[in-house]
């Protein structure tokens, strides 16, 4: 034990320290973008004003909403699609089945093909 030197005997805890630093680096960063997502709508005054579109809307005090496209306030605030859909212009609607939003937001199947698993005119 007395001939080992001062960084063998802790050689250890500097790798642990590399990792937890590492690792809340990384949460920073991932927090940051967050923040920059969220950072497309303000609230001011009961009104929101949106970089994206006239759909955004203030859903309480101070957040601000895509009501067009937010699973958790489809077309009004509050409304939040079931489990297997999704919000396509403020419907909540399933992208495996519906012929407008078929695999997607806007995407239309041609006239006579039925939507299937997200595919227009699957199997045939």
């Amino acid at each position: 034990m007395a001939g080992r030197s001062f960084l063998a005997r802790h050689q250890f805890s500097y790798r642990a320290l590399f990792y937890i630093c590492i690792f809340l680096l990384l949460l920073c960063l991932t927090q940051d973008a967050i923040a920059q997502r969220n950072r497309r709508f303000r609230c001011r005054r009961r009104t929101c004003v949106s970089l994206l579109g006239k759909s955004a809307r203030c859903c309480g005090r101070f957040v601000c909403r895509d009501l067009a496209s937010d699973p958790n306030n489809c077309g009004r605030c509050g409304r939040a699609c079931r489990f297997g859909r999704s919000c396509c212009r403020g419907k909540c609607v399933n992208l495996n089945t519906n012929k407008k939003h078929c695999g997607g937001c806007g995407a239309r199947c041609p006239k006579r093909q039925k939507c299937s698993f997200g595919i227009c005119n699957y199997g045939r």
